[in-house]
C-alpha cells in the first residue's frame, strides 16, 4: 500500500521514533530545509544509502574540519552528526512501501 505524505507523517508521528518529522526538499541534494533549520543530527533510513553519501559529501563542503592546533583537526561545531537508523517495522516503514512518487 502506498501512503501520501501527510498520511506518511501521521503514521511516523504516531510511532514516536523522532522528535519532528519533515518532508525532504522538492529539489533534490539542495539541502534547503538542512540550511533552514540547522539540525544537530540528521537521522536517515537503513536502506537509504544514496542520501547518505550525498548528505556526508554536503556536510564535508559547507562544514570543514577546523585546524585546533597546528596540525590537529576537529570537527566543525555546527557541522551535524549523521545516523543511520536501524529499521522499525520495515514491513510496515520502508520508504519503498511507503513513498507514493
Amino acid at each position: 500500500t502506498h501512503h501520501n505524505t501527510a498520511t506518511r507523517r501521521a503514521m511516523l508521528k504516531e510511532e514516536r521514533i523522532a522528535d519532528e518529522i519533515l518532508v525532504g526538499d522538492d529539489e533534490p541534494e539542495s539541502w534547503t530545509i538542512i540550511k533552514r533549520i540547522k539540525p544537530d543530527v540528521v537521522a536517515v533510513g537503513y536502506d537509504q544509502d544514496e542520501l547518505k553519501s550525498s548528505l556526508e559529501e554536503h556536510f564535508d563542503e559547507h562544514y570543514p574540519d577546523i585546524e585546533a592546533e597546528e596540525g590537529v583537526f576537529k570537527k566543525h561545531p555546527k557541522k551535524p552528526t549523521l545516523v543511520r537508523l536501524q529499521p522499525h517495522e520495515p514491513e510496515t516503514y520502508k520508504n519503498s512501501l511507503l513513498n507514493n512518487d
